[in-house]
């Protein structure tokens, strides 16, 4: 009888120990899913002075703590799926100015649309002519 009250309180000691042990991990995974990310879309164009689509465009998104870097498509469009937060957006495009954006706040579960218009890059070259010397 004694032999066995020892091992119902050891029994009891060892389900305790169980049960205290799971319940911080319980506590975590419940924290781990109450705190996944919310995201949103960055849904833009890139187009020239005259609305005309840019493609292939080089396209960075970044944020403190994401950056995604790619490229229009065809149509000079681009979606981009991002964690909730601000983000600035730059296009570098073959004959246009560098474009930098103003910060884009980005809303979980919706798309953010931005369209932007690239400047031509103008291009100066300076010409030099000197007069031949005349021969005396």
């Amino acid at each position: 009888m004694k032999d066995d009250m020892k091992l119902m309180r050891v029994g009891t000691v060892i389900v305790c120990l169980l049960v205290c042990s799971l319940a911080p991990f319980e506590a975590s995974v419940r924290l781990d899913e109450s705190s996944e990310q919310e995201v949103g879309k960055i849904v833009g164009a890139i187009l020239d002075a005259y609305d005309a689509r840019v493609a292939h465009a080089q396209v960075r998104i970044e944020s403190r703590k994401f950056k995604w870097e790619g490229e229009s498509d065809e149509a000079g469009e681009f979606t981009v799926e991002v964690p909730a937060g601000s983000y600035r957006i730059y296009v570098n495009a073959n004959g246009f100015r560098r474009f930098e954006s103003a910060v884009v706040k980005v809303k979980p579960n919706l798309s953010e649309v931005v369209n932007i218009h690239l400047e031509v890059l103008t291009i100066i070259d300076t010409v030099t002519i000197k007069p031949k010397k005349k021969k005396p």
